[in-house]
């Protein structure tokens, strides 16, 4: 499984040495690259999120706005589209509310 935490941590030590060329390389197939095999799409506990928008900034296709808004915010609320989602599990790595998870 892609672990976000520890790619960010490995980019944002690479880009912090300024006297030499880096490379941060990770192992695991991408997500991007013909021939990954999907994994099940995972799915957006609707009661557990709170619209916060971390998710949507992954940046990710299959993450969308739900027509469902949070009470306190007014703010779209997220939902996965199963046929877009590869299961490559960012997504839930990211929400702090742990609202994102496999079906």
């Amino acid at each position: 499984a892609f672990d976000q935490e520890a790619v960010e941590k490995a980019i944002k030590e690479a880009v912090a040495i300024d006297d030499r060329p880096t490379v941060v390389v990770v192992h695991g197939s991408c997500v991007l690259i013909k021939g990954y095999s999907p994994k099940p799409p995972l799915i957006v506990d609707a009661d557990a999120c709170t619209a916060c928008g971390i998710c949507f900034r992954v940046g990710c296709p299959a993450i969308l706005k739900s027509k469902e808004t949070a009470p306190k915010s007014g703010k779209n609320k997220a939902t996965i589209d199963p046929l877009l989602c590869v299961g490559c599990d960012i997504c839930s790595q990211v929400c702090p509310f742990e609202a994102i998870h496999k079906a």
